[in-house]
């Protein structure tokens, strides 16, 4: 039971990790004029920048 449980562990640390590496990779290929851009014309998808 231990070892499943010890499975399970090193797949939602794996999908935590996959899950931070794709934000990261949003963020810096996302081009900055188009954030400047949006920030500008009161983008509702500049909530979380």
């Amino acid at each position: 039971m231990a070892e499943v449980l010890l499975l399970l562990a090193a797949l939602a640390l794996t999908l935590a990790c996959a899950v931070f590496v794709a934000a990261e990779f949003s963020l810096t290929t996302v081009e900055r004029s188009a954030v400047e851009r949006a920030v500008e014309e009161g983008s509702g998808a500049r909530k979380g920048c």
